[in-house]
């Protein structure tokens, strides 16, 4: 059921872009009827995971509005071998944003991007950079992530056991890597954030606390920066009900509308 697409919906084109480096970056554009559209930059779930097109209500609702979207699987993404899923391992954790930043540059006439994501914390890297003169092309107009970590080394340090080992390996170590961990901590760098952001959050997340969206949200609140925060109770890592799915999807829309122009 996955792999049929009806005539009148776009489907996507797989592209390549070479990144900072070099590297081959593949990704998907799923190109709307209008001209200069603003761009969801997006990707799939998780620190390893993939994205694949698949049948995905709200990538059809947004380009249906007029909106690109943009799902690349950066360095650190399964499915291209050992060596490509260990590209972004430890201390090259931030080779991953900077391919994203190759694909923020690919030329789909943008006049304004957003950033999402439910994979590691790439999106705040991003909306971080994006206050960096020179390194985006384009304005970031907002962005919005589901529970996700702000604090690496915290993370750790509070998880189980068999799971710090486990991620410690991607991340970073704590006894050998724990100065890169805060380096690349979103809320070091939390000041710089200016684009629009909107977190969405289980209340009962056994992985990441609902406190770390809880902080990042007061701290852009009290710098005057745009922020909405959408937290569901009876949700864990991520919305695995259909009516909490139905409520959040429409206040995303309405997010992206308001801060791309559309």
């Amino acid at each position: 059921m996955d792999q049929v697409v009806p005539a009148e919906l776009v489907a996507p084109e797989l592209q390549e872009i070479a990144s900072f480096d070099g590297e081959p970056i593949t990704y998907f554009l799923y190109r709307p009827v209008a001209d200069n559209p603003p761009v969801r930059d997006g990707g799939a779930r998780g620190p390893e995971a993939r994205f694949a097109p698949r049948y995905d209500p709200f990538i059809i609702r947004l380009v249906a509005e007029g909106i690109a979207v943009v799902a690349p699987n950066v360095r650190g993404s399964a499915g291209w071998g050992r060596r490509f899923v260990s590209l972004d391992d430890r201390r090259l954790r931030l080779d991953s944003v900077r391919d994203l930043t190759a694909v923020a540059r690919i030329p789909c006439g943008a006049r304004r991007r957003r950033v999402t994501g439910r994979g590691d914390r790439r999106v705040i890297r991003r909306l971080h950079d994006a206050g960096r003169p020179g390194l985006l092309p384009e304005p970031v107009g907002c962005g919005h992530r589901h529970g996700r970590h702000q604090q690496p080394a915290h993370i750790l340090e509070n998880t189980s056991p068999y799971r710090r080992r486990f991620r410690e390996v991607e991340y970073g170590f704590l006894d050998t890597d724990r100065d890169f961990l805060i380096e690349a901590s979103p809320m070091t760098h939390v000041d710089q954030i200016r684009a629009p952001l909107m977190l969405i959050h289980g209340a009962n997340d056994p992985r990441v606390p609902v406190s770390e969206a809880r902080q990042l949200h007061g701290s852009l609140v009290a710098r005057g920066v745009e922020s909405e925060l959408l937290i569901y109770d009876d949700e864990g890592h991520g919305l695995a009900k259909r009516a909490n799915r139905l409520d959040a999807s429409p206040r995303m829309l309405a997010f992206l509308r308001k801060n791309l122009d559309v």
